[in-house]
């Protein structure tokens, strides 16, 4: 036996028709592998990272940057301590500003008596971490052709590609710990006894076998944008399948679950689905049952939007904002069990049940504790009230539509300077939550003056301007829902209210 293990990586930048096979020894800790990732695309070394053997950005039980805030430091562990095996698929996140994600899976493994040293094996295509646009050079209508041309190939190379698989809901769902498997059997009432943590195929099996003969426990468990993400794979073509982002970003949940896996083995961004995902979604073809995942799936976008718009509510506030704007009388506990705790559950977002209240927030425990002592220096006693025309308007386009001057933000990064536009939603998604959690202006500056530094762009007086007046009139959670300017202003806000969180503790 070889006292070496080498492992060949095959490392594909998301949403890129690229790819590159490194051939590494076991003994190079994560640090090591991310430096010889980033070389190997030709990228900057200047940015925090963190990897995810779960494929969750962010991922709370991944491995960070030495210098992030992660609990596990990624130069304390090497690859041959993670007990990878051959298909195993794994994420890197680099620079928390720009996410850039490279999607890892493990081709070979093999031992050798000799040291191996880091090289490149097979590679395909270039990227580049920092396109130079040569927008001032080029008129404005020029730059608008190009962006309309941009946005084309943009849409073109995202398409999404099906393609059947061999591999069964077991095998990929086993891929989980032991431990996020057993969240799932919590979640289904599935009882099982202490195990080792090899017993992830065991669970696995339990879980697969629980819901192929109760289908209809899928809707105490997923999302309904997830199931209608799961239904739209099934009987949707290509190109409709994921129209709305809503499903996209419940791909996570499905991948979770093992009903389908991604690869770039045929396009840019292929989706392999497995044989248990088309019969859950006959189940679901009955038209009663769809007609009621529709139904829930209509109370999670207003959901959605409603919290977006707050950052941390009362569940009951929520309730009643939802049954005001759809103009009926939905039950608090069939709200709560078909939406709130299937996205509590994936962590989309934060439940919390006290003996007082139940809140509803984006943000961490911690995060949210603060936000509701600091409410008590504000003289605001109720949530703002949004009319149906305004919140329709945010439930379909997002937060954005109640600030107009977003629009001239992206004016300016996306038409005139030609920032891709999915860097831009990242920064925009990033700056409105910062305005939101009631951060100060300067640091807000701060933020988006580095991400513009980042994308060779500068904090003109004019962009800094607009960015001010956004910060005045956007929500704010600190003043539940209502802007610095309308708090500014006492007559836009009642006196003569009992305030929800008078008699709460948290």
């Amino acid at each position: 036996m070889g006292m070496y293990i080498t492992y060949d990586l095959k490392i594909e930048p998301r949403y890129h028709n690229v790819y590159r096979i490194i051939r590494i020894d076991g003994n190079n800790t994560l640090h090591d592998l991310c430096s010889e990732i980033l070389s190997a695309f030709n990228f900057d070394n200047d940015h925090l990272y963190m990897f995810s053997l779960k494929r969750k950005k962010y991922d709370g039980e991944g491995y960070f940057h030495p210098e992030a805030s992660g609990e596990k430091s990624a130069d304390e562990v090497s690859l041959n301590e993670l007990n990878l095996k051959v298909r195993n698929k794994f994420l890197l996140l680099y620079d928390f500003g720009d996410e850039w994600l490279f999607d890892i899976t493990v081709k070979k493994i093999e031992q050798s008596d000799i040291l191996t040293l880091t090289h490149i094996k097979e590679q395909s295509g270039e990227i580049f971490q920092y396109p130079a646009w040569d927008d001032e050079e080029n008129e404005y209508e020029e730059g608008e052709a190009e962006y309309e041309e941009f946005s084309k190939e943009s849409e073109a190379e995202n398409r999404f590609i099906f393609m059947d698989t061999d591999s069964s809901m077991v095998e990929l769902l086993s891929e989980n710990k032991p431990s996020d498997l057993k969240a799932i059997m919590r979640t289904l009432g599935i009882k099982f006894s202490k195990a080792s943590k090899s017993a992830s195929k065991g669970y696995a099996n339990k879980i697969a076998n629980f819901l192929s003969s109760n289908k209809e426990k899928l809707l105490d468990l997923l999302t309904p944008s997830a199931v209608i993400l799961l239904y739209s794979i099934a009987f949707s073509d290509d190109d409709t399948a994921f129209e709305k982002q809503m499903e996209t970003l419940s791909l996570d949940i499905l991948i979770d679950l093992g009903l389908v896996e991604i690869s770039n083995e045929y396009e840019s961004f292929t989706i392999d689905v497995t044989r248990e995902l088309y019969e859950f979604a006959d189940y679901f073809k009955d038209s009663g049952k769809i007609d009621k995942i529709k139904q829930n799936y209509e109370w999670q976008k207003i959901f959605i939007a409603l919290i977006n718009l707050y950052g941390v509510a009362e569940l009951k506030f929520l309730h009643e904002s939802l049954c005001r704007y759809l103009k009926t009388q939905i039950d608090l506990e069939t709200f709560k069990k078909s939406v709130v705790k299937p996205m509590a559950f994936w962590s989309e977002i934060n439940f919390i049940e006290t003996e007082v209240n139940s809140i509803v927030t984006i943000y961490a425990e911690e995060i949210t504790e603060n936000i509701l002592t600091d409410r008590n220096n504000y003289d605001v006693l109720d949530y703002k009230k949004y009319d149906d025309e305004k919140l329709s308007g945010v439930i379909s386009k997002g937060i954005t539509h109640v600030l107009p001057d977003f629009n001239d933000i992206t004016e300016y990064i996306v038409v005139e300077k030609q920032i891709s536009p999915k860097e831009a939603v990242i920064f925009f998604v990033e700056f409105s939550a910062t305005c939101l959690m009631g951060k100060d202006s300067d640091s807000i500056l701060e933020m988006c003056e580095e991400w513009l530094g980042e994308h060779s762009l500068k904090l003109t007086k004019k962009l800094k301007d607009i960015i001010l007046r956004i910060i005045k009139k956007h929500p704010c959670t600190l003043l539940m829902g209502f802007s610095w300017d309308e708090y500014n202003n006492k007559d836009t806000i009642s006196q003569n209210q009992i305030s929800l969180f008078d008699d709460f503790s948290f």
